[in-house]
C-alpha cells in the first residue's frame, strides 16, 4: 500500500541473444505468495520511462524530447546532411559539441531542424521547424586536436515558435550528478554520417567511473585526453549491442518531476566514444562547468539572460504548461496525447497541516530550528524524533497547532507525498547522508521514497513528520502513523528517505504512554494431529499427499520453517506433515550436482551473450522440421516443456543457427503433468554427445529460491520461425492472475505481466520460451518455461512453468 508523508514545497532462431545490462529491478525479489499488505511497490511495479528502466534504443514520442534538434549542412543538390544533434536552450540558442562546429570539409553547419521525429520523410512535417544558423560560437579553449572543452552554441537567425513540439530544455547547473539512469537521444548510429534509422531513438545510460572508462579507449584517444578524463567529462554506457551513445553534440539528459509534469535537464553534451558495441561507454562534456560561459555568451549576443535564468526552479516553471505529464499518472499515451489520472499524483498541496500534526517551536525571539514537526498521540503528548528535542543546546518549548501556523513565505506550502517502502536491497541513500548510516539499515529504520527524481528544492523533508496510511477499522478510516522521518534529500525522490519505525520502540512507548502497563500476550497457533507419527502418511492441505518426518527432513533451515504460513504437526512439534515432493527435494538438496556448480562455471566463462538456447528438430525425409526452444542446463541435458514435444521425441538438438546438431537420447516427463491445466509441464531431453563449454555455449543456471522470484525478468520468445525477441516483464502473484485464469494456478506455475499499460496485447508464449534473470556477474538464471495455454489471447498476463517448484524433480533426473 502507499505511504503518505507530510513535506513542504519550495516552488513557486538465433541460438544466442546479445548481452543486455541487467535492469535494476532484477535485483529485487517478489514473494511467490502474498503474505503482507505492505507490497504495493512490488505488486504494482512499473517502469517510469523517464530514466527508470528499459533496454534502450526505443523510438521517442512526439513532444517527448521537444528540445532536440538535428544540425545539418546544406548540400549542392538541395539536400541536407544531418551530421550532429543539439539542444534548444533558449528561443534562439542551441547547445551542441564544439567538434560539430565544422564538418570534414571544414564547413560550418547552416540549419537546425526541430519538432520532427523522422528527418528523412515528410511524416511529421506539420510540427517541424527548420531555421538557419546565424552564428557558430565554439568554446575559446577548444582545440580539434584534443577532447577538452567540447561545447559550442549556435545562434539562430530567428526565434523558434514555442509550442508543445518545440520547447527549450533546462541546464543542470550542479557539478554533482546523482542520477543512476539518464537518456541520450539521436537518429541512429554515432553522428548522422553513419547508417541511420529514420526515427528519433532514446537510449538509457548509466554513469561509469572515470577509471573504468579510461581503460576502454585506445592510446590515440587517451593521448588526446593527455591527463585522462577530467571534471568536465561524464562517462556513461548503455551496454546494449545495437544502440549507441547518441548523436554527436546531442544531449545527455534527465527528466525531473514537478507538480504533475516533468522537465528535461541537460546534464552533458555528447562528445566522443566507441560506438555500437556492448559495454563501450560514451564520453559527454559536463554542462555545469560551462554554465557561466553559456550565460555570458548568450548575453553578449543580446539574449536577456542572467545567472537566475537557468536556476532549476525558475527554468522548470518557465514552460511548465507545455511539458509532458510524468509517467506515473499517465494511463494511456497516444502519440502526443496523454490520458491521465490525477488521483495517482505523488505530491498533493494541503491548505494546512493535518489535524494530527504539530509544529515544534523554541519561543519568540529565540533562534529556532524551523523544520521540526511531531505527531499528536493524545491530549498532552506529541511524538517526534530525538533530533528535534533541542536546538543549539536549547530544548523545544512550544507546540504550534495547525490553526496558528502561518505560511508567510508564498514559496512554501504544506504537501503530502505518496511514497512506497523499500527493503535493504532496493534502498538508495544519498552520498550526503551515508555517514549517518555507517552500519546500514537497522530494524528500527524505514526506508521509503520513489525512484524518480524531483526538480531540486521543490520539496523539503521536515524532521519528525509522520509516515502514515489509512487503516479501516469497523468501516471507519483512521490515519495511522507508523514511522517518523529523520532525513532524506528531496523528500525521498530519486534517493530515499529514512524514518524511525515506531514498532521498534513499542516497549518504550508503552512505558511512557501506559504507565500502569497494558497490552496483551499473544500466542502461536499450532496445528496438531496426535494420531499421526513419524513415518505415517498424512495430508497437506491443498497441495496433496505427505508423510510425517522430522523437521530437518522438510525444512532445510529455521528461516525457511519460520516463513511457512501453516505447518501441520504430527504427534509433536518435532515431526511435521511434509509434502512428498518436498521430502525428495530435501534429499536432492543435500547432494552436490552439476546444477549446483553452474553459477561458478558461468562466472569463469564470462559469456559473450545473455543466454544460450537451442531448438529441437524432427527428421522429415532428408531435412528437419524445427519447433520450439530448449535451455541447456548441464553438459548433456536440455530442459523444455512437455507440450513442446507433443509431436513425439525429437531427433536432434540444434545449436548455433542449425550448424551444430546433437542427437537426442532419453526424454523424461514429469509424472504429474496435467494437459488440462498445463501444470507440471516440463521435460528433460538428453543429448548423445556432451556440449563443450565456451563463452558462446554455456548453461542457464536454474533459479532455486523456493519463496521468492525476481521482480523484473527478461521474457525471450520466438516471433517468427528463427527470430527471437526480448522484453522486460514483472512477476505477479498467482492469486492476482487467478481472477482471470480458467483453471487453478498451482505452485508449479507462475504468471507475469508487462510493466507498463502503454504496451498492449496478449502475452501468449510458445512452448519452451523462457523467463530469465541476469545477475551482475554474468550468470543467467532460468526462472520459467513458457506455456501456450488455450484462451491466452484474452489475458493480459503470461503463464510459465516455475523452475524453483520443480528443482527437486530436475535434480533427481539429472543425477539419476
Amino acid at each position: 500500500m502507499w505511504l503518505w508523508i507530510l513535506v513542504a514545497a519550495s516552488f513557486g532462431g538465433c541460438a544466442v541473444l546479445g548481452n543486455v545490462a541487467p535492469h535494476r529491478g532484477e535485483k529485487l525479489l517478489m514473494p511467490d505468495e502474498r503474505t503482507s499488505l505492505d507490497d504495493c511497490h512490488v505488486r504494482f511495479y512499473k517502469f517510469y520511462l523517464s530514466g527508470q528502466g528499459g533496454i534502450g534504443g526505443r523510438p521517442a514520442r512526439l513532444n517527448e524530447f521537444a528540445h532536440m534538434g538535428a544540425i545539418g549542412w546544406a548540400q549542392p543538390d538541395g539536400e541536407v546532411a544531418w551530421k550532429c544533434g543539439g539542444s534548444l536552450i533558449w528561443d534562439n540558442f542551441v547547445l551542441t559539441a564544439a567538434h560539430c562546429a565544422v564538418d570534414e570539409r571544414n564547413l560550418r553547419p547552416d540549419v537546425v531542424r526541430f519538432g520532427d521525429l523522422n528527418i528523412f520523410s515528410p511524416e511529421g512535417d506539420e510540427t517541424a521547424q527548420q531555421i538557419k544558423i546565424a552564428e557558430v560560437i565554439r568554446h575559446p579553449e577548444h582545440r580539434f586536436s584534443a577532447n577538452y572543452h567540447d561545447v559550442a552554441l549556435l545562434r539562430l537567425e530567428r526565434n523558434v515558435s514555442i509550442n508543445k513540439a518545440v520547447v527549450p530544455a533546462c541546464l543542470w547547473p550542479h557539478q554533482e550528478v546523482r542520477f543512476k539512469r539518464m537518456h541520450a537521444v539521436g537518429w541512429g548510429q554515432v553522428g548522422f554520417g553513419e547508417k541511420q534509422t529514420p526515427e528519433l531513438l532514446k537510449m538509457e545510460l548509466s554513469p561509469v567511473p572515470s577509471s573504468d572508462c579510461e581503460k576502454v579507449f585506445n592510446n590515440e584517444t587517451i593521448r588526446k585526453l593527455r591527463s585522462g578524463l577530467q571534471e568536465q567529462h561524464i562517462c556513461a554506457s548503455d551496454k546494449v549491442a545495437d544502440t549507441c551513445q547518441g548523436d554527436s553534440g546531442g544531449p545527455l539528459q534527465v527528466k525531473l518531476m514537478h507538480n504533475i509534469r516533468e522537465t528535461p535537464f541537460i546534464v552533458g553534451v555528447t562528445s566522443f566514444g566507441l560506438p555500437c558495441s556492448p559495454d563501450n561507454p560514451g564520453v559527454y562534456t559536463r554542462v555545469a562547468p560551462y554554465l557561466d560561459w553559456i550565460v555570458a555568451t548568450m548575453k553578449k549576443s543580446g539574449a536577456p539572460v542572467d545567472q537566475q535564468t537557468f536556476n532549476t526552479t525558475t527554468c522548470a516553471h518557465r514552460y511548465v504548461k507545455l511539458r509532458d505529464y510524468y509517467d506515473a499518472i499517465v494511463t494511456k499515451r497516444n502519440g502526443s496525447r496523454s490520458e491521465i489520472d490525477a488521483f495517482r499524483q505523488h505530491l498533493i498541496t494541503r491548505p494546512g497541516l493535518p489535524p494530527f500534526v504539530a509544529k515544534l517551536g523554541w519561543g519568540n525571539g529565540t533562534e529556532a530550528n524551523d523544520n521540526c514537526y511531531g505527531v499528536i498521540v493524545d491530549e498532552d503528548t506529541v511524538l517526534t524524533v530525538a533530533d528535534c528535542t533541542e536546538f543549539k543546546g536549547k530544548q523545544v518549548s512550544q507546540i504550534v497547532h495547525q490553526e496558528r501556523v502561518e505560511i508567510s513565505n508564498s514559496r512554501t506550502s504544506p504537501l503530502i507525498s505518496r511514497i512506497s517502502a523499500r527493503n535493504e536491497s532496493s534502498c538508495r541513500i544519498s552520498a550526503a547522508h551515508l555517514p549517518r548510516m555507517r552500519h546500514g539499515l537497522a530494524r528500527e529504520h524505514v526506508c521509503a521514497g520513489n525512484d524518480f527524481f524531483l526538480v531540486p528544492e521543490m520539496c523539503q523533508l521536515p524532521a519528525g513528520a509522520p509516515l502514515h496510511s489509512s487503516v479501516i477499522i469497523q468501516s471507519e478510516s483512521y490515519d495511522t502513523t507508523f514511522a517518523l522521518t529523520q532525513f532524506g534529500r528531496d523528500c525521498g525522490y530519486g534517493e530515499h528517505l529514512i524514518a524511525t519505525r515506531l514498532f521498534s520502540h513499542v516497549d518504550w512507548l508503552k512505558s511512557v504512554l501506559l504507565p500502569e502497563g497494558g497490552g496483551f500476550a499473544g500466542g502461536a497457533v499450532q496445528f496438531l494431529d496426535p494420531d499421526r507419527f513419524e513415518g505415517d502418511r498424512c495430508r497437506v492441505e491443498v497441495d496433496g499427499d505427505g508423510r510425517c518426518v522430522p523437521l530437518g527432513q522438510c525444512f532445510s533451515s529455521g528461516k525457511e520453517f519460520a516463513q511457512q504460513k501453516v505447518v501441520k504437526f504430527c504427534s509433536n512439534t518435532r515431526v511435521v506433515c511434509c509434502l512428498m515432493e518436498r521430502i525428495e527435494e530435501i534429499k536432492q538438496e543435500l547432494r552436490r550436482t552439476e546444477l549446483d556448480e553452474c553459477p561458478a562455471l558461468v562466472r569463469s566463462l564470462k559469456p559473450q551473450y545473455l543466454t544460450t538456447l537451442v531448438t529441437f528438430g524432427w527428421r522429415n525425409g532428408t531435412s528437419y522440421n524445427y519447433r520450439c526452444l530448449g535451455s541447456i542446463i548441464t553438459r548433456n541435458k536440455v530442459i523444455t516443456t512437455r507440450s513442446c514435444l507433443e509431436g513425439g521425441k525429437p531427433d536432434v538438438v540444434v545449436l548455433n543457427e542449425k550448424i551444430n546438431m546433437f542427437p537426442v537420447g532419453d526424454v523424461r516427463f514429469h509424472d504429474s503433468y496435467n494437459a488440462t491445466d498445463s501444470s507440471f509441464d516440463i521435460a528433460l531431453v538428453e543429448v548423445s554427445k556432451p556440449f563443450t563449454w565456451t563463452p558462446y555455449v554455456f548453461p542457464n543456471c536454474l533459479w532455486t529460491n523456493k519463496t521468492h522470484t525476481p521482480l523484473v525478468m527478461r521474457r525471450i520468445y520466438v516471433i517468427d520461425k528463427d527470430n527471437l525477441t526480448m522484453e522486460h516483464v514483472v512477476s505477479k502473484y498467482n492469486s492476482d492472475c487467478q481472477r482471470q485464469h480458467p483453471t487453478q494456478l498451482r505452485r508449479s506455475k507462475l504468471c507475469v505481466k508487462r510493466p507498463s499499460t502503454a504496451v498492449e496485447g496478449a502475452m501468449c508464449s510458445n512452448s519452451g520460451d523462457v523467463l530469465l534473470s541476469q545477475a551482475a556477474d554474468y550468470v543467467t538464471y532460468l526462472v520459467g518455461l513458457g506455456l501456450r495455454e488455450p484462451q491466452c489471447e484474452r489475458w493480459d498476463y503470461g503463464t510459465y512453468t516455475r523452475m524453483s517448484a520443480l528443482v527437486g524433480w530436475i535434480k533427481s533426473r539429472v543425477t539419476g
